[in-house]
């Protein structure tokens, strides 16, 4: 016969290994974000900007204000195209299969990538492409992937269609997406008096909750792109239009808060 204080005993015994194991079943499941933000203002070769490096730390300090969310920041002349690949390389490869992954950048852009610091033409080997990107991100076991772009062309590196068609080859995987601050024959705007462009002050507040449509506290893609395209939209009148591709479903979040 086993006794009362025995059986007792069994039972707060029981009762603490199946929290334990829920526990560490929450700890396991737990997902993360791997967030790499760039943001250039003065270049070695290229004309300045004057918003970016606010735009990336802005970025930067957004996410951090919420658990599970991993960020490298890299402005100014850090931003260079060996030290860009390096970062995002390296804090990419942190990420296990359930996480995901962000990569911001605000700064000039051409139509196959992104200039950096001291990119001094539009050769493969000067900026940083798409095609590079796409391959860093790839070798991250990270299942969704987002790249968001807020680049300001200059008119000698606008492209059309054909660059348009590069970028959507090279993000093709699936739940992976592109969000770009304009169409390739538009300025990214920065407005004076705004401590951020157009786009990103409208990508933040977005993403702070204000895209939240139906009220979930989650942000999808499609809730995000919607509420961002509109405010811009409307506060540039209708000069700048933010596009968003990629191979994705109608419940990719982007942002829980």
């Amino acid at each position: 016969i086993i006794s009362p204080k025995i059986m007792k005993v069994k039972t707060y015994a029981g009762r603490l290994c199946l929290l334990i194991s829920v526990l560490l079943c929450a700890m396991v499941s737990r997902a993360s974000t791997y967030i790499v933000a760039v943001g250039i203002n003065n270049y070695k070769y290229v004309t300045s900007l004057t918003v970016s490096e606010d735009d990336a730390r802005a970025f930067a300090r957004m996410c951090k204000s919420y658990p599970d969310l991993h960020v490298a920041l890299v402005t100014g002349s850090n931003a260079t195209r060996a030290n860009l690949i390096e970062v995002i390389g390296n804090h990419f490869a942190k990420a296990k299969a359930d996480d995901s992954l962000i990569f911001f950048f605000s700064g000039h852009g051409v139509g196959g990538g992104i200039v950096a610091y001291d990119t001094e033409d539009e050769g493969e080997g000067e900026i940083l492409s798409y095609k590079v990107l796409a391959r860093l991100m790839k070798r991250s076991p990270a299942t969704r992937k987002v790249v968001i772009i807020d680049s300001c062309h200059s008119g000698s590196s606008r492209n059309t269609t054909s660059s348009s068609r590069k970028v959507r080859h090279n993000v093709g995987d699936p739940n992976t997406i592109l969000f770009m601050s304009s169409r390739t024959n538009e300025y990214s705007l920065e407005v004076q008096g705004m401590s951020q462009s157009l786009f990103t002050y409208h990508l933040l507040r977005g993403m702070r909750g204000n895209a939240d449509a139906d009220g979930d506290r989650n942000i999808t893609a499609r809730e995000l792109f919607r509420y961002v395209s509109g405010a811009v939209r409307r506060d540039s009148r209708n000069k700048q239009h933010p596009v968003m591709w990629g191979n994705f479903d109608a419940g990719f979040v982007i942002m829980k808060y």
